[in-house]
């Protein structure tokens, strides 16, 4: 059985069509990929993180969700972070000021089909951003933070936090984050 080849999507068609849609899509490679719609639990754990950024940066620092596009220069791909935290002179990826190029901080909050993504691709293509300092990967399912921080070096060291006691520092951005702040009004089962 032939498979049939995907049509090899411009940035700047991708862009046009990403602005026109009802539902994001993600731009890798010349292939646009679909954003799965988010959970309560998904949505509980972004507000929570952007609301407690948010206080630790103020007047500091610019916090921003899921809504603002994310360009990766080097590598030609588009994606939407769950929470993007950007300081000093933001660069905008184009005139729109729809698309950032900078950030500090990059958040996801992993689901079923997206974790893998998560830790893979998409990290793969963020460890190239220059301004790029700290990345986490949340866990929706359980309590359980990665979090990936680039060195003086240029290596990245990984830290795991699975208890609601812990604190993460971030000190790019000068700021902590509670862990239990992160999942304040999660439930999970027992089962």
């Amino acid at each position: 059985m032939a498979t049939q080849a995907l049509r090899y999507i411009s940035p700047e068609e991708y862009l046009t069509l990403d602005r026109a849609a009802e539902q994001r899509s993600e731009y890798v490679n010349g292939q646009l990929y679909s954003m799965a719609g988010g959970t309560r639990r998904h949505s509980r754990i972004c507000v929570n993180t952007i609301t407690e950024l948010s206080a630790a940066t103020r007047d500091r620092f610019a916090v921003y969700s899921n809504d603002l596009r994310l360009f990766v220069e080097k590598t030609g791909a588009y994606f939407y972070p769950d929470v993007l935290v950007t300081c000093g002179p933001e660069r905008a990826g184009n005139d729109l000021q729809d698309t950032i190029t900078n950030p500090q901080v990059l958040i996801e909050v992993t689901s079923k089909s997206s974790e893998t993504y998560d830790r893979g691709t998409k990290f793969h293509h963020y460890r190239t951003i220059p301004s790029l300092c700290d990345y986490l990967i949340i866990d929706q399912f359980r309590v359980l933070v990665e979090h990936y921080s680039r060195q003086p070096d240029g290596a990245w060291l990984f830290r795991e936090y699975a208890s609601p006691d812990f604190v993460i520092a971030l000190p790019s951005i000068g700021a902590e984050l509670n862990v239990s702040s992160i999942y304040r009004d999660i439930e999970f089962s027992s089962t």
